[in-house]
């Protein structure tokens, strides 16, 4: 079979026009999104006499964005067949950039720039105020299409840090740590997903003890694998009692058999719920601290 160039070429064109195709109907799907999202720009009239939980107006995208019915982000996830969480990503990123990026959101629909891309703006100024947002919508106007986006995100991240310390007093190692956070989100098949960022010394801790933990529940019986464990122990730190009891036992070589999931105490001879019983320094984990230095560093007085 010959190599037939025209043949490759016109197949070449034709998926460049689906692509067309593909992202000119997920810029129509955003403003399907804005649109339906306008139709919750309110809530029924009460008596005045509002209770804890009930449905407020709230500002997802950031300042300039409207306000939307809390609890609409649950009726688009039905309709849409994604998670809550998902929905309520997708309602903050498309009401921010349209309020907030305008040129950015004619960009996307002038197939200039990707939805994915457009949110990913929204997304990342968040903590910007409306007018640094506008400010920065001129300046990507004039520059978007002619600058990869990897250098796009760093303009932006540039920005957004100049906002947040205009003096450029703040330091890199500052910066970081206000970034420190954790984030649920998603809830599929029963799981929940997670991601935090925390300092170095805590996160060393935090691996030794889930390390430790997971090898107990090996001990009691578990026989998920070693990544299953080391998440059920995240899960055992939710209960102190519960990761206290676990690291007791296992110092004093008192283990059940099987993981009791009823009662922390139940079994444990002379255990008190909660109560250390043991040296306090045997609870504490052992992580290992590698220390890389030059020959310099080694050589100097």
């Amino acid at each position: 079979m010959e190599f037939n160039a025209a043949g490759a070429r016109d197949k070449l064109l034709a998926l460049k026009a689906k692509q067309k195709e593909q992202w000119r109907i997920e810029a129509d799907q955003l403003d399907l999104i804005a649109a339906w999202a306008d139709e919750y720009q309110w809530l029924p009239e009460d008596d005045g006499h509002a209770l804890p939980g009930c449905e407020r107006l709230i500002n997802r995208g950031g300042e300039g964005a409207p306000e939307i019915a809390e609890f609409c982000s649950l009726e688009l996830a039905a309709g849409l067949g994604i998670t809550d969480t998902a929905a309520t990503l997708l309602l903050r990123d498309t009401l921010g950039l349209r309020a907030r990026f305008p040129s950015m959101w004619t960009a996307v629909h002038d197939l200039v720039i990707r939805v994915w891309q457009g949110r990913e703006i929204a997304s990342m100024t968040l903590e910007l105020g409306l007018e640094d947002c506008l400010r920065l919508d001129d300046e990507l106007a004039t520059l978007v299409g002619s600058l990869s986006w990897r250098r796009l995100k760093e303009l932006i991240k540039a920005r957004v840090l100049e906002a947040r310390d205009p003096d450029g007093v703040e330091t890199e190692h500052e910066r970081a740590r206000k970034s420190r956070g954790v984030e649920f989100w998603g809830d599929d098949h029963g799981l929940r997903g997670l991601q935090a960022r925390l300092d170095a010394a805590d996160g060393v801790f935090l691996e030794a003890q889930l390390n430790r933990l997971a090898t107990i529940l090996g001990e009691t019986g578990s026989t998920e694998s070693w990544d299953v464990r080391r998440s059920m122990a995240l899960g055992v730190l939710a209960s102190p009692a519960r990761a206290l009891q676990l690291l007791q036992a296992s110092i004093t070589h008192e283990l059940p058999e099987i993981e009791d999931v009823e009662c922390p105490a139940k079994g444990q001879r002379g255990h008190v719920c909660g109560q250390v019983t043991v040296d306090p320094e045997a609870l504490l984990p052992r992580a290992q601290l590698h220390v890389h230095l030059s020959a310099d560093t080694l050589q100097h007085k």
